[in-house]
């Protein structure tokens, strides 16, 4: 190489290794930018405090949302409890109104059994009806009819169908009064 060559090589090395010269609008351009700098950090700061203070409000939101489904799945716990509860004491209000329709069922039952004459008092005055009536025919055909032989026969009847009823007893007494009588007619006519 030439050495002409070589020394233009070596000028454009060097100028390109100098350090630069200030310009007079430099500094203000570094101001400028570090201005533009602090504006980007006061930015970055208000933007990460609004982050922080909206993730905050967010956190509040969903703690504020998470206690209230808390709230209402407490609630409707409670709901469910209280509904069973209403059931049972339905049903225990169903048993007792059963109850108390069936006690009410038993003392009309009762009531009205209560005005039902007794059967066996109802026979047994019928029977010392049955033998009142045939002693009283008895006694017509003794005293009223002069028929001695149906009478005693009506007597024996008596006798016969109810001996432990008291119209029994008189039918008994009638005929021996009557077999005395015969016995002392008897006697009359004999002497």
């Amino acid at each position: 190489m030439n050495e002409k060559r070589m020394c233009e090589l070596l000028r454009s090395a060097d100028a390109a290794s100098a350090p630069p010269q200030i310009q007079d609008g430099f500094t203000d351009v570094i101001r400028r930018r570090a201005r533009s700098v602090q504006r980007r950090r006061r930015m970055a700061a208000a933007a990460a405090a609004t982050v922080v203070i909206a993730a905050c409000t967010c956190m509040a939101v969903f703690m504020r949302q998470h206690r209230q489904q808390r709230y209402m799945a407490s609630l409707e716990a409670r709901v469910k409890s209280l509904e069973t509860q209403v059931q049972i004491s339905q049903r225990i209000v169903d048993a007792i109104r059963d109850h108390e329709q069936d006690q009410l069922r038993v003392r009309a039952m009762e009531n009205e059994l209560a005005d039902i004459d007794d059967p066996l008092a109802t026979l047994q005055r019928l029977e010392d009806r049955t033998a009142f009536v045939m002693v009283y025919e008895a006694d017509r055909l003794y005293r009223q009819l002069n028929l001695t032989g149906s009478a005693v026969q009506a007597y024996k009847r008596v006798v016969e169908l109810y001996p432990e009823n008291r119209w029994g007893r008189i039918a008994s007494e009638r005929l021996r009064g009557i077999e005395e009588n015969n016995a002392n007619a008897e006697n009359e006519k004999e002497t």
